[in-house]
């Protein structure tokens, strides 16, 4: 998660303990090779330095799923599935 969205949420001096953390989240975007629109959900785990507002870092697994690897970075929506944040 973006650093901006996860300090903004952060309580306390533990950035173990922040609330986003174990939060879910859904990413989707149309997968070129695949046809077809592709939707992985995610677990926040914690905070990417160099990711703008609205960025994740996922693991390139999960990548795999959305785009060809070989894009390197790639646009996607995302949304919050926990309803109590």
């Amino acid at each position: 998660m973006s650093k901006l969205i996860f300090d903004a949420a952060q309580t306390g001096s533990n950035p173990n303990n922040n609330p986003l953390c174990g939060k879910k989240i859904r990413a989707t975007r149309y997968n070129e090779k695949a046809g077809a629109q592709r939707s992985v959900d995610l677990t926040v785990t914690d905070r990417c330095v160099g990711c703008k507002a609205t960025d994740i870092d996922v693991t390139t697994s999960v990548f795999d799923q959305l785009a060809d690897r070989d894009k390197g970075r790639v646009v996607t929506t995302w949304a919050w599935l926990d309803v109590d944040l």
